[in-house]
């Protein structure tokens, strides 16, 4: 499962600390946290702590790890680190709506690894919030694919959903990192 003892230890040490968190949220000792994975395998508490209504998401990258938790919506975070050098046009060609794609092939090419993974974190955190994952094909979807401006759901064509039932969040992040959370409305 893990290609390192690095990456064990991360993971064990990330999901203590999402017990912890989710502990104290819901009022009970970490031991007493129990989860669970939905149908389209988001984790979720189960147990008497599910009865709190609280939701969280996690995500990892690198060294470093986001866990974001709510008690009044659906929520979603992705935390990506820049690799360049990757084939990101290929990626994006593959998986990205077309205005989406368009935007990063527009963006000259020193600021399209940021746009690209800008447009990324956008989209996972989204499919995480809405608990089913890539179950929603990601060209179903646009958000805006600019670093530096605030994440947005700016086109919906998925069943009956509107892009005002969704808030998207940049997150603030350490250099050579990128994130975003989304809540149900």
């Amino acid at each position: 499962m893990f290609r390192s003892a690095q990456r064990r230890w991360q993971y064990v040490q990330c999901h203590a600390l999402l017990r912890e968190m989710l502990a104290e949220h819901v009022g009970v000792t970490a031991d007493q946290i129990t989860l669970c994975k939905g149908e389209f395998g988001k984790p979720m508490l189960s147990g008497q702590a599910a009865e709190s209504g609280a939701m969280f998401n996690i995500s990892h990258s690198g060294s470093l790890a986001v866990i974001a938790v709510s008690t009044h919506s659906d929520i979603g975070v992705d935390i990506e680190q820049i690799k360049p050098g990757r084939n990101i046009l290929d990626i994006a060609n593959h998986f990205f709506a077309p205005a989406e794609r368009q935007a990063i092939h527009a963006i000259h090419r020193s600021e399209q690894d940021a746009s690209f993974y800008s447009c990324w974190c956008r989209k996972e955190s989204f499919v995480k919030a809405t608990g089913l994952g890539l179950g929603i094909p990601l060209n179903q979807f646009v958000v805006n694919v600019e670093p530096e401006a605030q994440a947005e759901l700016i086109w919906i064509d998925y069943k009956d959903w509107k892009k005002e039932q969704w808030r998207m969040h940049t997150l603030s992040t350490p250099s050579g990192y990128l994130g975003a959370l989304t809540l149900g409305a």
